[in-house]
C-alpha cells in the first residue's frame, strides 16, 4: 500500500524571498570566486580561501537548483493537488520542507566560515 503524501504550502511571497536571498548568495560566492582565484595560483589554492569558496558555492548553487526545480516543475501529482485545491501558494511535502531548512543552514554555516576564516562578508553594497 502507498502512503499518501502530506503536502504543505508556503506562502508564494517568502518562498521568492529564500529564492532571491539564494540569487544574492549565488552573485556574491560567484563574484568572490572569480576574484579570487584570478590572482593565485593553482598550487596554491589549498592555502586560500579558494576550498572554502568552492564548497560554499556547491551547496549555493545546490540549493538554487532544487527551488527553481521546486517552483517551475511540479510533479503531475502536486500539480493536481494545487489545481483540485485551488492553491495560490508552493506547495511542499515534508521532504522538500526538511531539504530547503537544511540547505538554509548549511549556507549560513558556510558564510559563517567564510567569515570566521577569511573575514568574506555576504554583505552586498
Amino acid at each position: 500500500m502507498q502512503k499518501k503524501v502530506q503536502y504543505y504550502t508556503m506562502v508564494f511571497e517568502k518562498f521568492m524571498e529564500i529564492m532571491s536571498n539564494n540569487a544574492s548568495d549565488y552573485y556574491v560566492i560567484s563574484q568572490l570566486l572569480k576574484e579570487t582565484i584570478g590572482d593565485k595560483s593553482v598550487e596554491k589554492w589549498e592555502e586560500t580561501e579558494i576550498p572554502d569558496l568552492m564548497e560554499t558555492f556547491v551547496v549555493v548553487r545546490a540549493f538554487r537548483d532544487i527551488l527553481e526545480n521546486k517552483i517551475n516543475h511540479p510533479t503531475k501529482e502536486e500539480t493536481e493537488f494545487i489545481v483540485k485545491h485551488n492553491i495560490k501558494d508552493v506547495l511542499l511535502t515534508e521532504e522538500d520542507l526538511m531539504k530547503i531548512q537544511g540547505y538554509v543552514m548549511t549556507v549560513q554555516e558556510q558564510k559563517n566560515i567564510l567569515f570566521s576564516k577569511h573575514n568574506l562578508d555576504f554583505t552586498l553594497h
